[in-house]
């Protein structure tokens, strides 16, 4: 329930002004609700293992916490990003960041066949995609 800055009446939802003493109300700013969401701009193999581009799509921020290839924990050997922040090997996006997370699979599949691979975030929240050996 909102009340009136002034006197302290009762408003409902629709007021404008308020019934007792005329004082003009303000309307109060709604809050986005915070969704997490990532989303795979690109993969990419190299020397150096996996990286994932990455894009916070969602209106809350996230931290990348673990990666998975072939459902197993896979080593992180670099984090970068266009916007988002870099701290003690944590890559935390905010809505619209961009970056990559680099990762070292311990397991060597075959190729030609694609593996299932996961970015979990702080939350626990689970992205999952597909990578395939060259």
């Amino acid at each position: 329930m909102q009340l009136c800055p002034e006197c302290g009446s009762a408003l409902s939802k629709d007021d404008k002004l308020c019934p007792n003493c005329g004082a003009e109300v303000a309307a109060a700013e709604e809050k986005p609700e915070l969704v997490e969401r990532l989303s795979f701009e690109h993969i990419i193999i190299s020397e150096r293992g996996f990286a994932f581009r990455i894009r916070n799509t969602g209106t809350a921020p996230f931290t990348v916490a673990t990666v998975l290839f072939n459902e197993q924990p896979t080593e992180i050997v670099n984090v970068s990003s266009d916007k988002g922040t870099v701290k003690d090997g944590l890559l935390t996006f905010q809505p619209g960041d961009v970056g990559e997370v680099t990762f070292q699979p311990s397991y060597t599949g075959i190729s030609g066949i694609s593996y299932p691979a996961a970015l979990i975030t702080g939350s626990g929240k689970r992205y999952e995609t597909s990578i395939g050996y060259p």
